[in-house]
């Protein structure tokens, strides 16, 4: 049986070094299928690609080469060559434990689900501690975009330095989006601290609300004219009170010359007639 899935893909033992792409479903419903020091995944040192639902429900195939009598040999570990998986290339492989990455860049990943695999499932890239465990980094981001990143983390972790542990700080911060309001609270994936913004405070309104008092508006006053200045009135009957008293002086003194004159022209006269 495990023979004539294999051959499926038009693969033998001998051929495992030449094949780059394993096509799609190839082995799709074979839960014969078994691994072996004979056959496993590890084996294809060139393969570059798995199509999608490759190895879907393949039940029996392990993560572990386990030899003739059952004792555990090596981990299955594929090639770095690897750079495409397809979607749900591995749903349904249960005895699947641990799918083991050699590639230092992320492969292109299919869509999937880990709700069909082993509860323990996990996903084990090259340690990369000197260099800020920056594959770890870049694989997590990767996976975060196919299965969010609570289960992104859940499942992903370096080979054997660690690098999921000491990244927990770093990457906790989860943000949610409050539908309605676009406001955003911060949760801590890790469980640790928890901070969310305080929501808006909401005025209370009375049941019966009075309306507001409008002040009055007082009256605007009328301008009050600009009082005349007696200076300027004062100046100009006095100028013409004066003009009238220098006509009247002169007038006077006229009429006192003429009455003097007329006296004058009589004593004149009357010496004359006693002269004769």
């Amino acid at each position: 049986m495990l023979a004539a899935c294999i051959l499926r893909t038009g693969g033998t033992a001998a051929a495992f070094n030449g094949l780059k792409r394993i096509g799609e479903e190839a082995y799709a419903g074979c839960a014969s299928l078994s691994t072996s020091t004979s056959w496993n995944l590890g084996r294809y040192a060139n393969l570059e690609q798995i199509g999608d639902r490759a190895f879907y429900g393949c039940s029996a195939m392990s993560d572990q080469v386990l030899d003739a009598k059952g004792n555990f040999v090596q981990n299955v570990i594929l090639t770095g060559s690897l750079n495409q998986i397809g979607a749900s290339a591995f749903d349904g492989c249960t005895a699947m434990h641990k799918l083991w990455l050699q590639a230092t860049q992320p492969p292109v990943f299919g869509a999937f689900s880990t709700s069909s695999m082993a509860e323990d499932y996990q996903i084990l890239v090259p340690d990369s501690q000197e260099d800020g465990d920056s594959i770890y980094k870049t694989y997590l981001e990767t996976l975060t975009g196919i299965l969010g990143k609570d289960e992104a983390y859940r499942i992903l972790d370096s080979f054997s330095d660690g690098a999921k542990a000491r990244q927990a700080a770093a990457i906790s911060e989860i943000e949610i989006t409050v539908p309605g309001d676009g406001s955003a609270d911060t949760v801590e994936a890790a469980g640790t601290t928890e901070e969310q913004e305080t929501p808006g405070v909401i005025e209370e309104v009375p049941e019966n609300p009075q309306p507001e008092e409008i002040p009055e508006e007082e009256p605007e006053k009328p301008e009050e004219p600009e009082p005349s200045t007696d200076e300027n009135i004062s100046d100009g009957s006095s100028e013409e009170t004066s003009q009238e008293q220098t006509e009247q002086s002169e007038q006077t003194e006229e009429s006192i010359t003429a009455v003097q004159q007329a006296e004058s022209g009589k004593l004149t006269e009357e010496a004359k007639e006693r002269e004769s």
